[in-house]
């Protein structure tokens, strides 16, 4: 086996440059300082480092690719364990490859729930409920859903509710003022938000 001074030389002996840009910002340590204290409380490449001795089983070469895979961005726990048959695992494999990126790190579905909350609802403008749905479907524990939604500040909310449906409503001018308030609410109700804040948005 070869043996590596540290592990900043080993890394950057095995990983393509594109590879090791991508790990060092993930763990927020610039490339060209991958050194001291960076790379040993980082779980990114410390655990790459592990990870990435001379492989020889199914098994190494599956927890590689998922570390890959994880890293890029946030997976949910059915995702990776998803991924992880694709490569031709048995279960009882997916089941303690899954246990270690969870202990390791890779995985964390609170924190994924707390960043699709927030990307949901700020590029998407989705509502609670749509939000929920999604998650759900997802697999999401109800803990980490309701963990989640609290990163929405609720009068952030409430004004991206009324934007909404301002905005809405003035792009039915003309139209029979029942029927425009209807429109706007099935709109607004579509996005995910709650019947009755969608009410209380455009005045019953």
């Amino acid at each position: 086996m070869v043996k590596y001074h540290n592990e900043n030389s080993f890394l950057l002996n095995v990983l393509h440059l594109d590879e090791s840009i991508r790990f060092c910002n993930r763990a927020k340590v610039k490339k060209n300082n991958i050194k001291g204290n960076g790379c040993q409380d980082s779980p990114y490449l410390k655990n790459l480092y592990y990870h990435l001795m001379p492989v020889t089983t199914l098994r190494q070469q599956s927890k590689i690719k998922a570390t890959r895979y994880c890293a890029y961005q946030e997976r949910t726990q059915q995702e990776v364990r998803n991924k992880l048959y694709s490569y031709g695992l048995a279960g009882d494999v997916v089941a303690d490859l899954l246990a270690e990126l969870i202990t390791e790190g890779f995985v964390n579905e609170e924190r994924y729930t707390k960043a699709f909350c927030r990307g949901k609802f700020i590029n998407n403008k989705w509502g609670r409920i749509k939000i929920t749905l999604e998650l759900r479907q997802k697999k999401i524990s109800e803990y980490c859903i309701r963990t989640g939604l609290q990163e929405i500040e609720e009068e952030d909310y409430l004004k991206l509710l009324k934007n909404l449906t301002d905005q809405k409503w003035k792009s039915l001018e003309g139209e029979d003022a029942y029927v425009r308030k209807h429109k706007t609410a099935r709109y607004a109700i579509g996005k995910g938000f709650e019947p009755e804040l969608v009410w209380q948005a455009i005045g019953e």
